[in-house]
């Protein structure tokens, strides 16, 4: 059980950041504090959970969506790709979160003017 490796005040700085990181309108209006914060998110949930734990490869995505929110299209692909390639080797390819990372890479590649390959990822997840 991985709650027994983690400190009462990684716990505590987890459910914070975790309350902040899902809050879209914070994301979107605080620019480069929230991106901070889901850096620290991150951080916390690799050392607590580990690198392809489903709530890790959560932080990562909302991570590259905060860069793409900032116009840092260049950094949230690459992160999208990473988040892709872990959560098809975690999660499997036809799981729900695999679906949505690929769907947001190919956002991400479509804004950048990779049509071909972002239609080739492009799908259509459930809603």
């Amino acid at each position: 059980d991985w709650s027994s490796d983690v400190c009462s005040s990684d716990l505590e700085l987890f459910r914070e950041l975790n309350h902040i990181c899902k809050d879209d309108a914070i994301l979107a209006t605080k620019g480069a504090e929230a991106a901070a914060l889901v850096v620290e998110t991150l951080a916390v949930r690799v050392r607590t959970l580990g690198d392809e734990h489903p709530d890790t490869l959560a932080s990562m995505s909302i991570l590259a969506s905060t860069l793409y929110s900032q116009g840092k299209y260049a950094e949230a692909a690459k992160l999208d790709r990473r988040t892709l390639a872990k959560r098809h080797r975690a999660l499997g390819e036809e799981h729900p979160d695999s679906l949505a990372s690929a769907n947001n890479l190919a956002n991400t590649l479509r804004v950048q003017g990779l049509h071909a390959e972002a239609s080739a990822l492009h799908v259509e997840t459930p809603r």
